[in-house]
């Protein structure tokens, strides 16, 4: 079983927002330390040795989210990932074509796309999602009203970030591949939270994180891309790529995994991390994660506050989102949760709206839950 013991978090802070960077275990830090001396005894070594290692990682990673190991790479972040979707785009589409994305994706994302689309004359168009969000069914309509006959390409979180709601890429994706139009999914928050098949999935190009939810350590993420769209996916940063030493597997992998010198231990550590979930029976820990979410949400509603999402309860998510009251400051709430009652939890202002959104994992308890539900009638006065 999964607990707090098994993390260096601190004791002293209710760690409610385990959706923000994760908590990787003392377990997988001290492997990856083992990376990193491997890599500082003899660099060259290493360096020489690393395709071959990343490739076995690659192996791992891919039996886990059931995809080709020749398809997909490790990059430091969905961010990152991100980054190449939209410059990617940038590349292939033309001047007058159009990229979907909603107003709830990550904000760091949607500058990425703004920036590697800026002065290409292709346009990014943006569907207004209202909040609360609608059930499954109704928003997957209202993102495709918002199709018209310049979209070429949908970029959608599978969860948001900022408001915790599973999105319907399933029903999206089918939509999109009938009329031809290319799906890019964020899942920075999907590995190791839900069960996920890219294969099956069939979108067009793939990015989550290995560090949050799977509790790899921080700076381990994947980016899958359709195998005729990986010659036009080139990596942010040029180095010596396919011109470099290989294991032959292609030059996706190979301008992807050569990008000068970094620290790949967070990717030699993922397969480590698969066997440290399989180990502590991880479908079980999310099922019993998610009842401490139900058990927060409907003590949250219980105060008077609204769930974020219509059909919140159906989703089997471990972050919850509510709205909070008009009057409230989101972010100085935030600091007044963690200086006066040691609480670390997302409360922010979006789209003018101030939302708290906490989230929990196996080693979160219902006492922590508590802590959070007196904090707030204390500083809401509910």
């Amino acid at each position: 079983m999964i607990t707090r013991a098994l993390f260096p978090l601190d004791p002293d802070v209710a760690f409610l927002n385990h959706g923000s960077f994760g908590a990787c275990p003392h377990t997988l830090l001290a492997i990856q330390h083992e990376w990193q001396m491997v890599l500082e005894r003899e660099p060259v070594a290493f360096f020489h040795a690393l395709p071959a290692r990343l490739q076995q990682a690659r192996k791992a990673l891919a039996d886990f989210v059931d995809a080709d190991p020749t398809d997909l790479v490790y990059v430091t972040n969905s961010t990152y990932g991100a980054n190449i979707m939209a410059a990617t785009m940038a590349r292939q589409l033309k001047p007058g074509d159009s990229v979907l994305i909603t107003d709830h994706e990550y904000g760091a994302c949607v500058r990425a796309w703004k920036n590697h689309l800026q002065g290409t004359g292709i346009h990014l168009k943006v569907c207004h999602i209202p909040m609360p969000i609608p059930a499954q069914a109704d928003l997957e309509d209202i993102i495709w009203k918002e199709v018209d006959s310049s979209t070429k390409a949908i970029f959608i979180s599978h969860i948001t970030s900022p408001t915790a709601c599973l999105m319907p890429v399933g029903g999206l994706t089918s939509r999109a591949r009938q009329a031809g139009i290319m799906m890019l999914v964020d899942g920075a928050h999907a590995l190791g939270h839900l069960p996920l098949s890219v294969r099956d999935l069939g979108v067009d190009m793939y990015t989550g994180n290995c560090h949050k939810w799977m509790c790899a350590p921080k700076g381990s993420a994947l980016l899958w891309v359709r195998p005729d769209l990986q010659p036009h996916a080139f990596p942010v940063i040029t180095s010596w790529g396919a011109d470099g030493l290989s294991v032959g597997d292609g030059a996706f992998i190979d301008e992807h995994e050569y990008t000068g010198t970094r620290d790949p231990s967070p990717f030699l550590t993922t397969p480590a991390t698969i066997e440290w979930m399989k180990e502590h029976d991880w479908w079980t820990t999310v099922d019993r994660a998610h009842a401490v979410v139900c058990y927060g949400m409907e003590r949250l509603m219980e105060l008077g506050l609204k769930p974020m999402s219509a059909d919140w309860s159906e989703q089997k998510l471990l972050m919850g989102t509510v709205l909070l009251p008009e009057e409230v400051d989101g972010p100085d709430l935030q600091r007044r949760l963690l200086s006066a009652h040691n609480i670390q939890v997302i409360c922010m202002q979006w789209l003018d709206k101030p939302l708290l959104r906490f989230s929990v994992h196996g080693y979160t308890t219902t006492e922590e839950v508590h802590q959070l539900l007196t904090a707030l009638k204390h500083e809401l006065m509910l």
